[in-house]
């Protein structure tokens, strides 16, 4: 388990809990690369979050306004457990369990979980992420 903690400016001490478990041998620098997608939301840098993501993504504008509105109206913290990884011809692609804190101005919190995939490909010696499904898991306006 890797533990990742920023502060943001507004005033709110964020606390991302990484925990990166996955069955099979795998690949760190995928890993590395959710570590810092979980970095940024938690810092509320909805930006740099999206940095992993290629985009040739087809819904790329729309995770980003969700991880914009997210790191706006919450403190995120979140956990990530790769629960399977799978040579494809294409590049790689992960299963993971996807947690995520949230936690309102009024210190309400929300808890949401979601089994995600993720299909990485290497472009210019870097891996990118070109599909993220399903995405609800990061809709602000989603209530459970």
């Amino acid at each position: 388990m890797v533990v990742i903690g920023a502060r943001r400016a507004k005033a709110a001490v964020l606390l991302a809990i990484f925990a990166l478990t996955c069955q099979a041998q795998g690949n760190q620098e995928l890993r590395n690369r959710l570590s810092d997608i979980v970095t940024a939301l938690s810092a509320g840098n909805p930006s740099n979050a999206m940095e992993p993501f290629d985009q040739s993504f087809k819904d790329y504008q729309k995770l980003s306004n969700y991880f914009t509105a997210l790191t706006n109206a919450y403190q995120v913290a979140a956990e990530v457990e790769v629960t399977d990884e799978q040579d494809t011809p294409d590049g790689i692609k992960l299963s993971v369990r996807w947690t995520l804190h949230l936690t309102d101005a009024g210190k309400n919190t929300e808890n949401r979980s979601a089994d995600l995939t993720l299909q990485w490909v290497r472009k210019k010696g870097k891996w990118k992420i070109t599909d993220l499904a399903p995405l609800e898991l990061f809709d602000p306006q989603q209530h459970k």
